[in-house]
């Protein structure tokens, strides 16, 4: 593109000068025509009232004629001064010299004039005094003197009128050149301004030759064109501001110049567009891609070798919009091409021949375009297929359904197909091919198809493939039933066994109630994950079921034999069949108990006398133990699953690793049964003093400890916060950047993996950058990742006891006293702030010797009146415990600490 400057508009600017000094001469030649008929109105006014017929009748409108007079001759003063001020440089001095040497004239009759008629009024007073005294009804002497003097009076009184009223135009006069001068010198200095901008701004879009550009100097000229557009913005709100300046105090072109400045913007106005315009085409034929956000998953290309099979169109298709997905720019899009082009279809498009991505297009659609070579592999598909295989044939069931499926593929295929053209229409949607695909099915399936109504067209294909989408349904139901029955073998002849159906051979019937998940899935009618939501425990529910029985539910299996069985009092489960279907009423109401009536299942207590659920039989359990033994070899081995101790279920069917192992070793360790404080506080201090120690030994406090939790300030909640100085950073609560400490600005987006504890996958999404209200009010910035769970859900524990203590061992301290703890903490943790921000953590005040500790905010509570956190040990807080149990916490916090040391490896701004 050429480069881009003024020198067009010159001619422009002239042509815009003329008519604006034609306006100027025009607006000029209207004011001295309006000051000559103010000089003749004030002759007129001293024509037809003047001194030498004032007489005693006249004397009393004297006042008020004198009034029009000096209002009629302030008029023109100011007037004159108006326009030798305005049109200074276009009179000249000639002409200002004129309408000077007009107005002193003027001064000097209005003085003559003022006199005269002072004199006269001050005659003819006198003359009717003496006219008064001489009349000889006037007995009085004194009322001579008294007219006199009011005589007097009054010709001061209206002496000074009119020097107050000099004084005052005077005044109006220097106060209208003052604001006037400055209004001139803000218009000077804006348009100035506006020039140098417009300069600017000009030389940033002046671009020699866009073509010959790289394709980084596209790319960077397309973010730069946001920027023109604003500095434009800029430009305009300061010829707005010009416009106000001139509009306000009337300002002429040659003392505001906003004629030309117009013109400049314009032009500027035009040119920026046109530079946009240019950049964005460029960017367009190149197809850079360069304001599209930048996406983190490449789509990957399908490959494509040119075989019959192949669908040429379809493959083209998904391959264009990879790379418009990709951002694949048009230079790049041939080598991305050959890369996925394999065999006798890369040979097609070699380099030496193929210089752009639209030869090789061409190349290849000769070569594989034509459609009626793939619909006669479609239909050669069709007769390959067969017949659908029988129930009891080679695979099944299983060999049905994937029947199904692929025969579903081929006639989708041959659908789309068959509505590219109207040649292939009339070849996918003939009767041959109904009936071809007809005889694929025996006796009972072709009497369905041959139901369906309707030409052979289209439409009646989608009804074919539809029908065919509802036998594979069936099949599927019916290979999931059979899975199911062959995944819990009964350990008696005759019988069945389910996580509480019966064994026997009249436990058939009871048996089928039971359906088999594969894969594992969710299952929101779980009856222990119902009750353990009920009861605020959130953590893994629902999820990873392995069937409808709730011995299918990992958190279930997770549970020891007291806590099931208390769940299933809960829950009100069967305790002898946990049938998911029967709700507990008193005396078994409604429940036909396969159990109950003596048909035994591999469920069953193994005490003679006992009918109830292995699972949750507490009176027996050592007698179980074999049992539970081999359910707990089945369970891991199966599902990888810890079946009674298990710290967090790890992903149904991944694969064990020695850390979990470990992991659960020391979980199951640390829930055995502990030696009493006291005992082991003794043991202690013997072993102390056999070595020679014999300091005091400190007791350990009483009570749990509490981490330092408090409420920091969200848009529309408070955010529970975790201040832990082990933390490098931040975590965040999904959603909490986003909705709660909005604005925020997302820096990286996720989700990604995070190798965490125990050689698990842990998931964060996406890095944020938000901030906090702190109470010195200012804002810090937090800058961290998001995770669906800081920690496992904390309980609600009471401050109450613990600040009272602690003010109560302070009660001299003045600012400890001031300070107020929220009442409860707890929940689900929002942010956890790390020793990063450690310059607003709350500020320690006053500690107990045990190591509880109050501590000042310096982050803004979600209530004013909340000013502290409390955290350490406190025997108030033994109540304290974490839902799912302190491993399921551990277990979650530490992968949460995991996320910030792997992620602050890779980031600059973590750890």
């Amino acid at each position: 593109m050429d480069e881009i400057n003024f020198k067009s508009n010159s001619l422009d600017l002239q042509n815009n000068k003329s008519i604006s000094e034609e306006k100027i001469r025009s607006k000029m030649d209207e004011s001295e025509v309006d000051i000559q008929l103010k000089q003749r109105k004030l002759e007129i006014i001293m024509e037809d009232y003047p001194a030498d017929q004032l007489d005693q009748a006249e004397l009393v409108f004297f006042d008020k004629n004198m009034s029009s007079f000096e209002n009629a001759y302030q008029e023109f003063l100011l007037s004159v001064e108006s326009l030798c001020i305005r049109h200074k440089e276009d009179l000249g001095n000639e002409g200002v010299n004129r309408w000077k040497q007009a107005q002193a004239e003027a001064r000097a009759k209005a003085v003559d004039y003022r006199q005269k008629m002072r004199k006269k009024a001050f005659e003819i007073g006198n003359a009717a005094c003496r006219s008064e005294v001489l009349d000889p009804n006037i007995v009085d002497p004194i009322l001579l003197d008294l007219k006199k003097k009011e005589l007097l009076i009054q010709e001061k009184v209206l002496a000074a009128k009119e020097k107050k009223s000099a004084e005052k135009a005077v005044e109006a006069l220097k106060e209208a050149s003052l604001k006037r001068s400055i209004a001139v010198s803000k218009a000077k200095h804006k348009a100035c301004a506006i020039t140098d901008e417009c300069e600017a701004l000009n030389e940033k879009i002046s671009i020699e030759s866009i073509g010959d550009l790289s394709n980084l100097e596209i790319t960077r000229l397309m973010k730069e064109k946001e920027k023109w557009k604003e500095d434009l913005d800029k430009i305009k709100v300061l010829k707005r501001s010009l416009e106000d300046i001139s509009d306000s105090s009337e300002l002429v072109e040659g003392e505001s110049e906003l004629a030309a400045i117009t013109v400049l913007v314009d032009a500027l106005v035009k040119e920026v567009k046109e530079a946009c315009e240019a950049v964005e085409e460029e960017d367009s034929a190149r197809e850079l891609y360069s304001l599209d956000e930048s996406k983190n998953d490449k789509v990957k290309l399908p490959f494509f070798e040119g075989r019959d099979d192949e669908d040429f169109s379809k493959w083209k298709e998904l391959v264009e919009k990879a790379f418009i997905k990709n951002r694949v720019a048009k230079d790049d899009k041939l080598i991305k091409l050959r890369e996925v082009l394999k065999g006798h279809a890369k040979k097609l498009v070699p380099f030496s021949m193929t210089s752009t991505i639209d030869d090789a297009w061409k190349a290849l659609e000769s070569a594989f375009g034509d459609p009626n070579k793939l619909m006669q592999n479609r239909k050669d598909a069709l007769q390959k297929l067969g017949s659908l295989p029988k129930d009891n044939a080679k695979g099944g069931l299983k060999a049905k359904v994937e029947w199904f499926l692929e025969l579903e593929v081929v006639l989708k295929s041959i659908k789309e197909l068959g509505s590219k053209s109207n040649d292939m229409y009339a070849e996918a949607f003939s009767p041959s091919t109904f009936m071809v695909i007809t005889r694929l099915f025996p006796s009972k399936e072709v009497l369905k198809l041959k139901k369906i109504p309707g030409d052979c067209d289209e439409e009646k294909m989608e009804k074919f493939i539809e029908k065919i989408a509802e036998f594979r349904s069936d099949a599927q139901t019916l290979q999931l039933v059979m899975d199911a029955g062959s995944s819990f073998r009964p350990c008696q002849s005759g019988g069945q066994s389910n996580g509480g159906g019966s064994k026997g051979k009249s436990a058939d019937s009871h048996s089928l109630s039971l359906v088999a998940y594969k894969p594992p899935r969710r299952d929101e009618t779980c009856r222990v994950c119902n009750q353990l939501e009920a009861q605020g425990d959130t953590t893994d529910l629902y999820d990873n079921h392995l069937h409808n029985y709730i011995t299918g539910c990992p958190r279930y299996i997770s549970m020891t034999i007291e806590e099931r069985n208390d769940i299933c009092y809960k829950a009100k489960v069967c305790r002898f069949c946990h049938d998911p279907d029967y709700v507990f009423q008193k005396a078994g109401r409604g429940h036909d108990c396969p159990v109950r009536n003596k048909k035994e299942s591999r469920y069953t207590c193994t005490d003679n006398r006992c009918f109830v659920h292995a699972w949750i039989c507490v009176d027996h359990k050592n007698k179980n133990k074999k049992k539970l033994d081999e359910f707990k070899s089945e369970i891991s081995k199966k599902y990888n699953l810890q079946f009674e101790f298990i710290a967090k279920p790890p992903q149904v069917f991944a694969p064990p690793t020695e850390k979990v192992e470990k992991l659960t070793i020391a979980l199951k360790a640390r829930m055995a049964e502990p030696v009493s404080r006291e005992k082991a506080q003794i043991t202690l201090k013997k072993k102390l003093k056999s070595v020679g120690i014999n300091e005091e030994l400190l007791p350990v406090p009483e009570g749990r400890p509490v981490f330092m939790l408090g409420y920091t300030k969200g848009k529309t909640r408070p955010l529970l916060t975790l201040y832990d100085t082990g933390c490098g950073s931040v975590l965040f609560r999904e959603g909490v950047p986003q909705q709660e400490l909005c604005p925020s600005k997302l820096r990286q987006k996720g989700p990604f993996l995070v190798n965490g504890v125990g050689d698990t996958d842990v998931k964060v999404n996406s890095e944020w950058m938000c901030s906090v209200s702190l109470l010195d009010s200012t804002r810090q910035i937090l800058e961290g990742w998001t995770v669906d769970k800081i920690t496992a859900t904390l309980p609600m524990i009471s401050m109450t006891a613990a600040e009272a203590e602690i003010k109560e061992d302070g009660n001299e301290n003045q600012e400890l006293q001031s300070l107020c703890s929220p009442p409860r903490v707890g929940g689900d943790v929002d942010i956890l702030l790390g020793e990063l921000y450690k310059r607003i953590f709350p500020i320690p005040i006053h500690s107990l010797s045990s190591g509880l500790t109050i501590y000042k905010l310096k982050i803004r509570s979600h209530d004013e009146k909340y000013s502290c956190v409390i955290g350490g040990p406190h025997k108030s807080f033994s109540i304290a415990n974490y839902f799912g149990g302190m491993s399921s916490f551990l277990l979650i916090y530490l992968n949460s600490y995991q996320i910030i040391r792997i992620l602050g490896l890779q980031s600059s701004h973590l750890l």
